[in-house]
């Protein structure tokens, strides 16, 4: 009997886009995938493969986003914009409703601000999941769902490796974007530009510190690019795409695969 195979996206923005290229490369090579869980960005990734959406399609997809499709302002005291549009984007794109209707099984992180603590995300509203998981703090609305007042799960795992682990996974593969490679291309621009870079810092060590739940941890060198720029989509995508080629040998040999 093989081995079950985990898959675990972490957060990046519009470095997201890396996760496609990851999975591009495990996907063409025949590595299974059982099981996915996601934070973020790669709650959104997560969903489209999950539901059957091919990395090619994502490409396709990739190069007609835009920001008005998956956000728009708000008037709010809990942040500047909405993402309920990326809801809309994720059933109509993804051609799923509830998790039940999902190919693969899925599990999304957030943080429960009323609880003060993070949850993961199995079943229900698909597309309520992903928003909840990828609304970042002060900048998006909170999403609620059963009560809960929840944002973005990189407040509670960057890379959620535990949550494919204890879905199941006999292997536990682990793409992260928040421990990027790379350097940065210039030196941050202005105060908002420190705390970015500052904030990406702690997000690093935090999901370093998740490593040691995944047997295999992907790191494609995208920190020259930005968090919100999704012009490099290309770029980025195929950084992932390189960095996974470089752990496929690991990871066939972890499954014993040829």
């Amino acid at each position: 009997m093989r081995k079950k195979v985990g898959i675990a996206l972490s957060g990046g923005g519009a470095r997201g886009f890396a996760h496609v290229g990851a999975l591009k490369v495990l996907i063409e090579n025949e590595i299974p995938i059982d099981m996915i869980a996601g934070t973020s960005a790669g709650s959104i990734i997560g969903a489209a493969i999950a539901a059957g959406v091919t990395p090619h399609e994502l490409e396709v997809l990739a190069s007609k986003l835009r920001y008005s499709a998956v956000l728009a302002p708000t008037v709010s005291r809990y942040g500047l914009l909405s993402n309920a549009r990326l809801g809309s984007f994720v059933r109509r794109e993804f051609g799923v409703a509830d998790f039940r209707d999902l190919k693969h099984p899925l599990s999304v992180t957030a943080f429960d601000l009323l609880k003060n603590e993070g949850l993961r995300i199995s079943s229900g509203d698909v597309a309520k999941a992903v928003r909840a998981s990828s609304a970042v703090p002060r900048l998006f609305t909170p999403v609620r769902i059963d009560g809960k007042l929840l944002v973005d799960g990189g407040a509670f795992a960057p890379l959620p490796a535990l949550a494919a682990r204890e879905m199941g996974a006999d292997v536990v593969i682990g793409v992260d974007l928040t421990a990027c490679g790379g350097k940065f291309r210039n030196p941050p621009r202005s105060s908002a530009g420190i705390l970015i870079r500052s904030s990406l810092a702690i997000l690093k060590t935090a999901s370093t510190g998740q490593h040691k739940d995944a047997d295999i941890v992907i790191t494609p060198e995208i920190a020259e690019f930005s968090m919100f720029d999704l012009r490099p989509f290309r770029e980025v995508i195929e950084r992932g795409e390189e960095a996974a080629r470089q752990k496929l040998e690991m990871i066939k040999s972890l499954l014993n695969v040829p």
